[in-house]
């Protein structure tokens, strides 16, 4: 597990900072590959007619699009600690004709606002790698999943030792520390994370991108049900 640490008070006034043009630094720094990340996420989690699903660190919307777009009955809750960035997701959905299946709400994803097995899907792109507490963090996600219900995220991760030499020095030396510095943000293993939780591993795919950095896309059920 990396252990830069996240310092949360600077994270939120970066976002705070930063919350009206998120989207245009995001796509800029990954030249559009985050669009591609956020669809990814959503197909893989292969989201199910009327079903209910939780967007983790949802920003300023942009997984949420994807999910109604994809999904024409999930009903979908975002949740983000930025009142700044929730700002500008509810100002993209105000007059939205997928408004009526969105809820925004501002909340630590250490401490969800729901009951517990209230949710058939928890999705999250680049939310989990902003949370100082991570391990608590996805013990409160788990927590609000419904047995057998699907947990799909897409973060950062350290290229595998199967990549170029110069590929990982990049990314340790290079990639990371600008994204730590810019967004205070870091790398995540995924797989430890959710097998801490116990979660039934479906699939992880990991997508290089140039020198932009990595991304793992990990798909995991909650025990006690049969989806898969």
């Amino acid at each position: 597990m990396n252990l830069h640490r996240i310092d949360q008070e600077r994270s939120r006034r970066l976002y705070a900072r930063r919350a009206r043009t998120y989207d245009f630094w995001h796509h800029l720094q990954t030249l559009w590959a985050d669009t591609a990340h956020r669809r990814t996420v959503v197909q893989t989690a292969r989201l199910r007619p009327n079903s209910t699903c939780l967007d983790v660190g949802c920003g300023t919307g942009l997984t949420i699009l994807e999910i109604v777009r994809s999904c024409p009955s999930t009903r979908v809750v975002g949740v983000d600690t930025s009142k700044e960035m929730l700002l500008v997701a509810k100002k993209r959905f105000e007059n939205s004709r997928y408004r009526h299946r969105i809820t925004i709400v501002e909340a630590d994803a250490e401490h969800l606002p729901f009951h517990d097995c209230v949710f058939d899907y928890v999705i999250s792109t680049y939310g989990i790698g902003g949370v100082a507490n991570q391990e608590p963090a996805m013990a409160e996600i788990v927590r609000v999943l419904k047995p057998g219900g699907s947990i799909c995220f897409a973060e950062m991760t350290s290229p595998p030792k199967s990549t170029r030499v110069l590929l990982r020095w990049l990314h340790e030396h290079i990639v990371e520390p600008w994204i730590k510095y810019f967004w205070e943000f870091r790398d995540t293993d995924l797989l430890s994370l959710f097998a801490q939780q116990e979660l039934r591993i479906i699939s992880s795919n990991y997508i290089g991108h140039r020198i932009l950095g990595s991304t793992v896309v990990v798909l995991a059920v909650k025990q006690g049900g049969h989806r898969y």
